[in-house]
């Protein structure tokens, strides 16, 4: 079957491993004959995650993405980079009308992903330091090649461009120096999440909250409760995640603008 030579030309591919992650399971796809697109892989680890831990009363149902272009399918990428270039309004078309509303009101938080690369560069430049093997994603020379690039680089554009290699792709080069701008370990991935914070429900989300109550799992509805209600280690690191966010936004904001929010109750 398509699915057992699948698992077989990927269980191969992974005896590659200079191939990197993503290529050796698009070369496992196509050798099962699979035509798989990136949301289309997404979805599929969303849901294994189910399957795995077994949660029956989760369904699926796909959605045909809206032809809009002769050349196919406008991507989020493409959608965001129209932004960039042509401003909000110029994405309008491709955007649901409640998310336009949202990104057009006064309370609506724009960030600068040019700020958010120069900080990177700035980090290997000159804030760099000697424990980016402890760092996930940053270990096995990766750190010291994004160290090198940073030293021979004027700007995030060639940085970013001399550290990527066919090894070494331009995804995981930039989850490497975000994980060590943030001082990110293995742990800190593979351990489970201790709690999650609250962004917003309606009537139907409050009932299942009531209901969560009875778990054990931590539910934050005000960010700032995390400092005494979950694990410091787990906390610390969405601090730090939020002080580098409030930077690059656009304008600028002190750091903790996100831990005071509050959740949208609907």
């Amino acid at each position: 079957s398509r699915s057992s030579i699948f698992k077989k030309a990927l269980k191969e591919s992974e005896q590659s491993p200079e191939k990197g992650a993503a290529k050796t399971f698009d070369d496992a796809f196509r050798s099962g004959g699979f035509n798989v697109g990136k949301n289309d892989k997404l979805a599929i680890e969303y849901i294994n995650a189910v399957y795995r831990i077994a949660r029956k009363d989760v369904s699926f149902h796909t959605v045909k993405r809206v032809r809009s272009t002769d050349k196919g399918h406008v991507s989020a990428s493409e959608i965001r980079d129209l932004i960039v270039k042509s401003g909000l309004s110029a994405a309008e078309e491709y955007i649901l009308p409640e998310a336009y509303g949202a990104y057009t009101s006064s309370s609506s938080i724009i960030s600068d992903r040019d700020i958010f690369d120069y900080l990177e560069f700035l980090y290997f430049r000159f804030f760099n330091n000697s424990g980016l093997d402890d760092v996930f994603e940053a270990s096995g020379g990766v750190g010291n090649r994004l160290l090198r690039a940073a030293a021979s680089s004027t700007g995030p554009e060639e940085f970013f461009s001399y550290a990527s290699t066919k090894k070494y792709t331009d995804s995981r080069i930039r989850r490497a120096a975000l994980y060590s701008m943030l001082g990110v370990k293995k742990e800190n991935l593979t351990d489970p999440p201790s709690f999650s914070i609250l962004l917003a429900a309606d009537k139907k989300g409050r009932a299942y909250l009531s209901d969560l109550k009875e778990s054990e799992f931590t539910l934050i509805t005000k960010p700032s409760d995390g400092v005494t209600t979950v694990p410091s280690s787990q906390f610390a690191l969405e601090q730090k995640a939020d002080e580098l966010y409030s930077l690059c936004s656009d304008p600028p904001a002190e750091a903790g603008r996100f831990m005071r929010s509050s959740p949208y109750m609907e």
